[in-house]
């Protein structure tokens, strides 16, 4: 049974509206959200660690409206991971986790889960 109160989740929406970009990230966690139920139909490429499901960025990406350009949509992973809503996961090519902040962009894959704070929004897995 999810325990978490509904002014919980209504502080953690209040956070996420005050965040720039908040339609791109609005969009973002909606689409997480739906990942995360398993509503994609397997068309969101995956990687599964230690049990928690993460979904491939680049191949959800273009399931979402209105993005004008790249940048829009790499500012708001950029904010929904800073403030915590999203876990951020770096593969490489050769499936190795990469947990050095540099690395070049071509030679890795990158995904998100929805952080528990970003569940907590959904009423998921708490």
């Amino acid at each position: 049974m999810n325990t978490s109160s509904f002014k919980d989740r209504s502080e953690v929406l209040a956070e996420l509206c005050g965040l720039k970009r908040q339609s791109v990230c609005f969009q973002i966690m909606t689409l997480m959200q739906m990942c995360h139920r398993g509503l994609d139909e397997g068309v969101v490429k995956q990687f599964e660690l230690n049990g928690q499901m993460y979904y491939e960025f680049r191949s959800l990406q273009q399931y979402m409206a209105n993005i004008k350009t790249v940048s829009n949509a790499k500012a708001g992973l950029g904010a929904l991971t800073e403030h915590g809503f999203l876990d951020k996961l770096v593969i490489s090519k050769n499936g190795d986790i990469i947990t050095d902040p540099s690395y070049f962009r071509g030679d890795v894959s990158i995904f998100y889960r929805l952080s528990n704070k970003g569940q907590l929004l959904f009423g998921l897995g708490l």
